[in-house]
């Protein structure tokens, strides 16, 4: 849990070398001494961002992941401590309430951590799962709107005159795809422009 420190640079207080020497003179042992004093600092909390800090993000997370220590709930509703200064105790079972406890059952509690963090990030989750499927993607630049409704106009004439390309068709023996689907009127069209029924195929494959 806790982020491993080394005691001299803890106990003990590395000033900083002077700056003011010759550029080719920091060498290895310059930048080292630097390290030694920022990391000095970082250890006895003199720093934005400290030893201290770390390690209450680390306990927050162990909180999240349901990792914490357990033994603090058990001395709380046991109340009585494994660190009595009688000597006589050698573990947690050895105290007075902790054996009441075995005798009255007090251990079927479940001491196991079960943290509610992973049904909120579980609950989040979910409600961006939507989001994975209402993806709507299009292009936006002049260019490639005009060449969407050059396309949208271009099927509307087509619908207009079907008949007629048929009949073109049959007599060229050109077969006649049946399963194109053709926008007889303005509301047919705008019906099957707003199922995206004219987007390019640029922006059907980026979405």
């Amino acid at each position: 849990m806790n982020i491993p420190v080394f005691p001299n640079y803890q106990s003990y207080e590395y000033s900083f070398p002077t700056r003011d020497i010759d550029p080719k003179k920091k060498d290895s042992t310059y930048c080292i001494a630097w390290a030694k004093a920022i990391y000095s600092l970082w250890c006895r909390n003199k720093t934005a961002w400290t030893i201290t800090t770390q390690n209450e993000f680390a306990e927050l997370r162990a909180y999240a992941r349901g990792e914490q220590d357990i033994t603090q709930y058990q001395n709380w509703l046991i109340g009585e401590s494994a660190t009595s200064t009688s000597g006589s105790v050698t573990a947690f079972d050895d105290l007075p309430v902790s054996r009441v406890a075995k005798r009255e059952g007090w251990y079927n509690i479940l001491w196991d951590n079960i943290s509610p963090i992973p049904m909120v990030m579980s609950s989040i989750h979910g409600m961006f799962d939507k989001a994975d499927y209402d993806l709507y993607v299009d292009t936006i630049d002049a260019d490639s709107r005009k060449l969407a409704e050059e396309i949208k106009y271009t099927k509307l004439i087509e619908a207009q005159n079907i008949e007629w390309q048929n009949t073109i068709k049959q007599a060229m023996g050109i077969p006649i795809d049946e399963t194109i689907i053709y926008p007889k009127s303005k509301e047919e069209l705008d019906m099957f422009e707003a199922q995206d029924g004219f987007k390019l195929n640029v922006a059907r494959a980026m979405q």
